[in-house]
């Protein structure tokens, strides 16, 4: 185990093995298992030794914030970079202090010791986020390596500057397809070559 503390910021990192799994849960908190998974569950349950060597250097972190609004401006950075989303899959934790988040692209019971019919390991998104309060301050304990799914056109995210230019078309009273026309339109006159998808709800 070691600490890193950064010097212009408020949090502390540490590195640490990702074998541990949180409270209540039956999964493998790590991406080298969803990446190169056991074919029979097993295997997966007997084989400590083979799990240990796969997770060596494989990390996840801790981050220790004052306000939880420094750690959701961080997520939601990490959020635009990766294009994927965070759901809140479990938050009830003792007091209600507790909240555990998964990737959005996660199944919505991603037991390990659940077989198909193929006999193969459900395999899913492992990455995680798990927050702790305590005495005023926030723990975080995530994961951020997605794996086992791409990233879909349809579930792209937004960066924060196109969802503001599209809410003030909005209050403009433009319509989608008035919205559209000048997104278009924007890049066309841009000079370079691309592709552009929209997607509505």
């Amino acid at each position: 185990m070691r600490s890193l503390q950064a010097s212009k910021e408020k949090w502390i990192v540490t590195k640490g093995d990702c074998m541990e799994i949180p409270p209540r849960r039956t999964v493998v908190q790590s991406a080298l298992c969803a990446r190169q998974p056991f074919r029979t569950t097993v295997s997966l349950l007997n084989t400590p030794k083979e799990l240990r060597q796969r997770h060596q250097g494989s990390t996840r972190s801790n981050l220790k914030v004052d306000q939880l609004g420094e750690f959701e401006k961080r997520r939601r950075d990490i959020e635009e970079k990766s294009a994927l989303k965070w759901v809140v899959c479990d938050n009830r934790g003792r007091h209600d202090k507790m909240t555990y988040y998964r990737c959005s692209r996660a199944l919505s019971r991603p037991h390990y010791n659940v077989t198909q019919r193929s006999r193969k390991a459900t395999m899913y998104c492992s990455a995680f986020m798990q927050i702790t309060e305590d005495n005023g301050k926030f723990l975080v304990t995530y994961y951020m390596e997605h794996v086992g799914h791409g990233k879909e056109l349809a579930l792209l995210t937004l960066d924060r500057e196109s969802e503001n230019i599209i809410l003030a078309s909005l209050k403009q009273r433009f319509c989608v397809n008035q919205i559209v026309k000048k997104i278009r339109a924007a890049l066309r006159d841009g000079g370079e070559h691309c592709k552009f998808y929209c997607t509505t709800s």
